[in-house]
Parts: C-alpha cells; sequence; structure tokens
C-alpha cells in the first residue's frame, strides 16, 4: 500500500509530461511551422498603392458638325461661360485663344426660357465650320437660383473639352438645349480661336 501511495503521484506526474509532449508537440516541430506562417504572411502582405492622378471633370469631344441640325427656331433663357481654359473669364473680354491640346476647361451655367435646368445641352463651336459636344448641367448654382429660382439650383456646368478635331480659326461659342419650346439657343457672347 505505501508503495502504491507514492507510485500514484510519480505516476500522474509522468502521464502529464508524456500528454503535453504528444498535444503540443516538440519545440523541433514548432519552428517550421512558424517559418510557415511567417512566409505566408509575406506572400500575402499588401503591396503599396500607386497614386494615379485622375481628372475629377469630364471630358466631351467636339465633333463635326451639320450647321442645318444645329440652327436654333429662336433665342431664349440665360447662360454664361464663366471659365475657359481654366482661367476665369473677363466679362469685358470677348476672345479666347486656345490650343488643340491638351482638352480645355469650361465652366458656367443655362437657364431655360422657363427658368428651368435644362439637364442636358450641346456646346457649340460656330464659325465657318459648326462643332458641337453634348453635355450636361449638374453642378450647384446657388447664385443663379437665387436669380431664376429653385428650378436653377443645379445649372452649372463644368467639364473638359477636347479640341483636338476643330479646325483652326474662330468661332462663337454657343450653348443649346431642345425641350417643348423647340430648340433654343443662348448666346454668352464669347469667341475661341483655335490654334494649332
Amino acid at each position: 500500500m505505501k508503495i502504491a501511495r507514492y507510485h500514484i503521484p510519480l505516476l500522474v506526474s509522468a502521464a502529464s509530461i508524456i500528454l503535453s509532449a504528444c498535444s503540443g508537440g516538440s519545440s523541433s516541430d514548432q519552428q517550421p511551422a512558424g517559418a510557415a506562417r511567417a512566409q505566408a504572411a509575406t506572400a500575402v502582405a499588401p503591396q503599396p498603392s500607386v497614386a494615379v492622378s485622375v481628372s475629377p471633370f469630364k471630358t466631351v469631344a467636339l465633333a463635326p458638325t451639320p450647321t442645318s441640325a444645329v440652327t436654333p427656331s429662336k433665342s431664349a433663357g440665360a447662360c454664361s461661360i464663366d471659365g475657359i481654359g481654366g482661367a476665369a473669364v473677363d466679362s469685358s473680354q470677348g476672345s479666347y485663344q486656345l490650343k488643340k491640346a491638351p482638352p480645355a476647361l469650361f465652366s458656367g451655367w443655362i437657364v431655360t426660357g422657363e427658368k428651368q435646368d435644362p439637364k442636358h445641352f450641346l456646346l457649340l463651336f460656330k464659325g465657318n465650320d459648326t462643332f458641337s459636344a453634348a453635355s450636361s448641367t449638374g453642378q450647384a448654382r446657388p447664385d443663379i437660383a437665387k436669380i431664376y429660382g429653385v428650378g436653377a439650383e443645379q445649372t452649372g456646368f463644368q467639364f473638359l473639352v477636347d479640341i483636338s478635331s476643330v479646325n483652326a480659326g474662330t468661332y462663337d461659342v454657343l450653348l443649346q438645349e431642345s425641350g417643348a419650346n423647340g430648340t433654343v439657343v443662348c448666346d454668352p457672347h464669347k469667341q475661341v480661336i483655335v490654334t494649332d
């Protein structure tokens, strides 16, 4: 009995040592597993992102257009070209020189004869030849809404104009919209001189 009493604690200690060795593995077994986990983590580490410059402005391309397709039935509405080529428009200056490349930034606003936002309109360059590009409003213009009312809140526009297909020459810049009252043109009284 005395022998069993002394040997049982030793057997329990030995059994717990054997069990821990079986379940946890030896220290030499853990080293390769840890190294494998480190390699896996390195393999899926995210790569640093590369900064890409993206213009926040939509680009529209002027294309040759038959003059008969853009002849308005009447003049109406109100509009303004506030910026040409990224520079603010001086109200006393009528002509602005533009090179065919890169695209030129145009900004402004347009309101229909009913004091509403037309949503869509054509930007026209009209000279010896005519060129047009479909454009849209959608920029908040609280200053214009104060004058024309709530229907004119989103009448602003700002977009890049690709003029690479435009022939060198002098053009009137016009904004044309088509609605319930037919084709209507608004003349902001600005000209561009396109050079190569």
